[in-house]
């Protein structure tokens, strides 16, 4: 398994791409192009309520990040995501700074696959 198969389910965009329509936006392209673009607000919502050990919001922005990366095939992220959510629920801090480190990290890194190896500029 190469890093970026760690990282991006390419099965899963695979599928995604079969729902382009003849004429239209490639799919995948406009998928990357949101969650790259609208994920930092939720991150930058998300270490702020880790910095106020906001355990509620924690857990429900986790969940939120965590679909929307189900949903483009960023797995690492699915993971990393949901213990971030289990961590909320059980009230474990300690661990939460590291984890929020560990998910921006692996963030970067699917955006940049996904651009790099999945995205396709319109003609």
């Amino acid at each position: 398994m190469t890093g970026s198969q760690a990282i991006i389910d390419a099965e899963q965009l695979l599928g995604l791409r079969e729902l382009n329509q003849a004429g239209e936006r490639d799919f995948v392209s406009e998928l990357i192009d949101l969650y790259c673009q609208q994920s930092p607000l939720l991150l930058g919502e998300l270490e702020e309520a880790v910095k106020k050990a906001h355990f509620v919001a924690i857990e429900k922005l986790a969940h939120k990040f965590k679909g929307s990366s189900a949903n483009i095939g960023a797995v690492r992220l699915y993971q990393l995501c949901t213990e971030l959510e289990t961590q909320a629920r059980e009230q474990q801090l300690a661990a939460m700074g590291e984890l929020l480190q560990a998910i921006l990290l692996a963030y970067g890194e699917a955006c940049k696959i996904l651009r790099e190896q999945w995205y396709q500029k319109t003609a």
